[in-house]
């Protein structure tokens, strides 16, 4: 698995944990470049649970419905709107996770958003 730090000195150390090797990047690099570097050293099928599970986090972390239907009115909290919402939800989760299972290079999970195509809340 990935693991990316911040050292003392402002670089960036990308370490792969099923090899044990690690690249040490320059103070400011980006998420691309940490996951670039991390291409060098780790096999794909990390790079995709890596992704993964940033992909999981996401949802878990964002989508509540309790709290959307709390916050809600009703005018905003229709069976249509909630119907719409999760469905929107289900099916970003579904293509999202296809793209990554699907990828066949780091530059190919690197294209890959899982910031985006998510509803807001009403």
């Amino acid at each position: 698995m990935i693991s990316i730090a911040t050292n003392r000195d402002g670089t960036l150390t990308v370490s792969c944990s099923s090899n044990s090797q690690t690249v040490t990047l320059a103070a400011g690099s980006t998420y691309a470049q940490c996951l670039s570097a991390y291409a060098t050293i780790a096999p794909l099928s990390e790079g995709q649970a890596w992704l993964q599970a940033q992909l999981d986090d996401l949802l878990d972390n964002h989508f509540d419905l309790p709290k959307f239907i709390r916050a809600g009115t009703s005018t905003t909290v229709t069976a249509t709107n909630v119907g719409t919402f999760l469905a929107t939800i289900v099916d970003n989760y579904r293509t999202l996770r296809a793209q990554i299972a699907a990828a066949t290079s780091f530059a190919q999970l690197n294209a890959i958003n899982i910031n985006s195509g998510w509803p807001s809340n009403p």
